[in-house]
């Protein structure tokens, strides 16, 4: 927090903006290469960095391995540093790795990425963070479908009651 005019402001930490860095940029499948680059500032320009919180915050919230992937996209392509027991961490990691091949290859790919649901699947480390995101997923598919099924339902009733 911080005093301006006279008035206490909260802000985020900067171990909790690595946090949300990392799971907004793994969301939208680093479909914005500015994110990663935000990312690579954020840790370059925070040099006393409390990497035993974030790595445990991380782990707390169940986004440790989209974490680690984040941060070693951020390695590989920005040169951060971000201490050696997170480095070695992200660099013997095989699921990191792999993932990190995936958004690389997609990024690289074209300009609409296409992340298939599997990729956010094996982000997850817990397995009930796995259900619950198969559950958002398949009910998203499922309202999709719905909203399919009614649309043309709904523009007849519409005509039929002179809403049109």
């Amino acid at each position: 927090s911080f005093i301006m005019e006279g008035r206490k402001l909260q802000v985020i930490s900067p171990e909790d903006m690595i946090l949300i860095l990392s799971f907004h940029g793994y969301k939208h499948g680093w479909q914005n290469l500015g994110w990663l680059a935000d990312l690579i500032s954020m840790v370059s320009n925070q040099p006393n960095l409390k990497w035993n919180d974030i790595f445990t915050r991380s782990e707390k919230l169940g986004l440790k391995r989209i974490v680690l992937t984040s941060l070693f996209l951020a390695y590989r392509h920005g040169g951060i540093k971000c201490g050696s027991d997170f480095e070695n961490m992200f660099k013997t990691d095989v699921f990191v790795h792999k993932l990190a091949l995936e958004i690389q290859q997609e990024i690289f790919r074209s300009q609409t990425l296409a992340i298939s649901p599997f990729f956010y699947l094996k982000s997850r480390e817990r397995f009930r963070d796995q259900i619950l995101y198969l559950l958002y997923y398949l009910s998203n598919r499922i309202l999709v479908f719905l909203r399919w099924l009614i649309r043309p339902i709904s523009g007849v009733t519409a005509r039929h009651h002179g809403q049109e």
